[in-house]
């Protein structure tokens, strides 16, 4: 059995988040929400939540359940934006023991999820999101099939957005077309 066995699928995924938002200092739950999507569909970490799309795209129940399980244990503060735009989420307190251990295999894929969406504005990853899920539950649709579909979803985006972030996403490798 190696190491990362050891912990159980809840411990590995605290980690990660903890992680997640530790790297990123001060961030909005909705773009955590994005980011732990493409750690866990793209770069396959361990962390078996279940996406549905949401208003802002891609949300986790498990996950949002895990940020106020992490929040309540004071390892991370969410508080309320002043203006009213949703939360900001940063580290608290130091990270349990063993929590370096457990998210060490999955360092390079964070560090990449941060490097490709980290700088992104909350709308964009939502988009970028909503194409990477819609192109997987809909088997990998041509481009204008996948644009079509997008667009039903999120109206409020134009085809020139939407074609904008799917290209980059390509570009990137984290879409592919039949």
């Amino acid at each position: 059995m190696n190491k990362i066995n050891k912990y159980t699928p809840q411990t590995v995924r605290l980690a990660l988040v903890y992680e997640a938002v530790n790297y990123l200092n001060d961030t909005g739950k909705i773009k955590l929400q994005k980011l732990m999507y493409f750690l866990q569909e793209s770069f396959r970490a361990p962390t078996d939540y279940s996406f549905r799309m949401h208003h802002y795209g891609p949300y986790s129940e498990e996950l949002d359940a895990d940020l106020s399980r992490l929040g309540s244990s004071g390892y991370l503060s969410i508080k309320p934006d002043v203006q009213g735009y949703g939360f900001h989420v940063s580290v608290e307190d130091g990270p349990d023991e063993s929590w370096s251990e457990i998210s060490a295999p999955y360092k390079k894929g964070l560090e990449r999820i941060i490097e490709l969406f980290g700088n992104k504005q909350t709308p964009d990853l939502e988009l970028m999101a909503t194409l990477h899920f819609a192109n997987e539950i809909s088997n990998h649709p041509p481009k204008e099939e996948l644009i079509k579909i997008v667009q039903g979803l999120k109206p409020k985006f134009s085809e020139a957005v939407i074609e904008k972030w799917r290209s980059e996403l390509e570009g990137i490798g984290l879409l592919t077309h039949d």
